[in-house]
């Protein structure tokens, strides 16, 4: 099965507003979620969603598996959670 690429932003190839074809050095949706969850065991939800921008409640649904973060959404949490480890 062959998909169309749709765009390319930020040296991510996106296919979709969800998913993304794997480059090397980037978290794929799974990863994110996993480093996310780790995170917040630590610390507040509504600090992350303050410092990135992204609201509660979308970081919460993002957590439970209920769907995948829009491509820049996932980029602003993935430099927070990177920058701050």
């Amino acid at each position: 099965m062959t998909r169309t690429l749709l765009f390319y932003e930020n040296g991510i190839a996106y296919d979709n507003a969800y998913t993304y074809k794997e480059r090397k050095g980037f978290m794929t949706p799974e990863q994110l979620r996993e480093a996310y969850t780790k995170y917040i065991d630590e610390r507040k939800q509504s600090y992350v969603a303050r410092m990135t921008n992204i609201n509660a409640s979308t970081l919460s649904s993002f957590k439970n598996g209920k769907f995948d973060l829009y491509p820049e959404l996932h980029e602003r949490l993935e430099t927070f959670l990177n920058e701050h480890r």
